[in-house]
């Protein structure tokens, strides 16, 4: 397994050398801006295109590997995107793969929000149009760049059945089940099992919910690129059990082989990404470039 991570992940970064998101005003700010705003462009898209939670998750990790080679003003934003997600949703077998048609119709929708501010009446485009051609091929030609920013080896190792596997073993339950009082040693009764056991289920359920979320928040940035999966579920599971005032032994993250610097850092990246406002769109193409590189343009034109 850590053979796979070491062939698939592109930078090899430690979040602890990262440091935190950075100031406003500076081109770092602009590309962790940037990129943030494509995961997000991912996260409204996959619920629009009914793909499962998992295949946004691993759009949002494709995008990133692809920003971590290839320059902001070589790939629009809003190309990048629905590319990330008709790749990934192509890495689903469960589940079918998205069509380029539907992922261009979803983008045109995103876009009409975006630009023209409509969005309550928004119009899909025509098929055979000039425009759904255009969309269509500046979407394809993305997830080419995507296919070849990772080694035209795709493989996205997510870490939510971490997640699940670390609760189970940390088996945290909100009170233990203790013997009856008496001369003789007592078994607890079947119903106190049973209700302790129901507790038990339902808090692993609800840590289970919050840590996932906050790994699929952790994945708007590039945090996938710096940690391995593990170590984001264990800086997740962590940061729901303090959101839910529950206490873990002490450095328990060392039965998962995660630091626990690591957990700790994990957890101040997204302090911090929880206080940053909301990223909106910033035009960085190169305007030598065809008109059709400018948003603006391309939506306002005759």
């Amino acid at each position: 397994m850590e053979d796979l991570h070491a062939e698939v992940w592109l930078p090899q970064r430690r979040l602890e050398d990262e440091g935190p998101p950075p100031e406003p005003g500076t081109m770092s700010w602009l590309d962790h801006h940037l990129v943030r705003y494509g995961a997000m462009l991912v996260a409204a898209a996959g619920p629009l295109l009914h793909l499962p939670p998992l295949t946004t998750v691993t759009a949002m990790a494709l995008l990133h590997r692809l920003y971590s080679v290839s320059a902001y003003t070589d790939i629009e934003v809003w190309f990048a995107a629905p590319a990330a997600l008709l790749a990934a949703s192509k890495m689903q077998p469960e589940s079918p793969p998205a069509d380029l048609p539907d992922v261009v119709q979803v983008m045109h929708h995103l876009l009409q929000a975006c630009v023209t501010g409509d969005k309550e009446s928004p119009h899909s485009l025509d098929l055979f149009c000039q425009k759904f051609r255009k969309l269509g091929s500046r979407v394809a030609h993305a997830e080419r760049e995507l296919l070849r920013a990772s080694g035209f080896v795709p493989v996205v190792v997510l870490p939510h059945k971490f997640i699940l596997n670390m609760l189970n073993m940390l088996d945290l339950m909100p009170g233990k089940v203790e013997a009856e009082p008496g001369p003789s040693s007592v078994p607890p009764l079947p119903d106190r099992v049973a209700a302790n056991d129901a507790a038990a289920a339902a808090l692993r359920s609800d840590l289970a919910s919050n840590a996932i979320r906050v790994a699929n928040d952790a994945h708007l940035t590039r945090v996938c690129l710096c940690l391995a999966p593990h170590e984001i579920a264990a800086g997740a599971v962590a940061y729901a059990c303090v959101e839910a005032s529950i206490a873990l032994p002490l450095e328990w993250s060392l039965l998962f082989d995660v630091k626990p610097k690591v957990v700790d850092a994990f957890g101040s990246w997204m302090d911090r990404l929880y206080m940053l406002p909301p990223p909106v769109y910033e035009n960085v193409a190169d305007s030598k470039e065809i008109e059709f590189r400018t948003l603006h343009a391309f939506y306002h034109e005759s």
